[in-house]
């Protein structure tokens, strides 16, 4: 469950003791393969929500999720401060010219009012499965292989996808504190008398912190723990 990973991820940063103790590790420094690899599994998590609200009859849910996709796509990397979409075609027109027109594909799917749930189901499975394959060949093209199987560079993806799900945990719940600031956090948690029951406010904002955490898990289980 999404609180059984935000417990794993307390453990995970040894947060648990941030207010009452100094913390003592390695410093990672952003990294733009790590940035990357984090854009890429958070626009395959994206595009893998518009599916699983298709299938579950939600159709707003699913176009929330396709222009978060697209959203995502054209997000600036932190590193170089250029769209992803434009660091993708640096290395690789093709790629980007086809990872824009399968986004495009997904979410002009979805808001085609002449088509049926059974058939904009349908018309999905073939973006999506696009969108995986591209971006797994956007990786492979931005990114060299002693670098994908770097545990550095993992673990500061990993970390960054945890602050992103963090992020949106937070807002599905609007807790008025920026859940992917581990000094925030962990002053909250120190105070009990912050703490407060939370109603959930933001659906699409919780799928995408629990698909989040589950590509998390995934990452941690198949990159890093072979890598230890």
């Amino acid at each position: 469950s999404i609180i059984a990973f935000l417990i794993l991820t307390l453990l995970l940063f040894n947060i648990d003791n941030f207010s009452k103790s100094r913390v003592y590790g390695h410093d990672f420094v952003p990294n733009e393969s790590a940035s990357f690899l984090s854009f890429a599994n958070q626009l395959q998590t994206e595009s893998e929500l518009v599916q699983s609200n298709l299938v579950n009859g939600n159709l707003s849910l699913a176009k929330e999720h396709a222009t978060r996709a697209f959203e995502i796509l054209n997000s600036k990397d932190p590193v170089n401060s250029v769209t992803w979409r434009d660091e993708i075609a640096e290395r690789n027109q093709r790629v980007a010219n086809e990872l824009v027109t399968a986004i495009s594909n997904l979410e002009n799917t979805i808001v085609s009012p002449s088509s049926s749930l059974e058939q904009q189901q349908e018309l999905t499975n073939q973006p999506i499965g696009e969108i995986d394959a591209i971006v797994e060949e956007a990786i492979a093209t931005r990114i060299d292989r002693d670098q994908r199987v770097n545990a550095t560079i993992q673990a500061i993806a990993l970390g960054d996808i945890i602050n992103t799900l963090l992020r949106y945990y937070g807002n599905a719940y609007e807790v008025g504190f920026d859940m992917g600031n581990m000094s925030e956090m962990a002053s909250m948690m120190g105070n009990s008398s912050s703490i407060t029951n939370y109603a959930l406010v933001n659906v699409a904002d919780y799928q995408s912190a629990q698909a989040l955490a589950a590509k998390a898990q995934e990452i941690f289980n198949n990159e890093l723990r072979p890598l230890a």
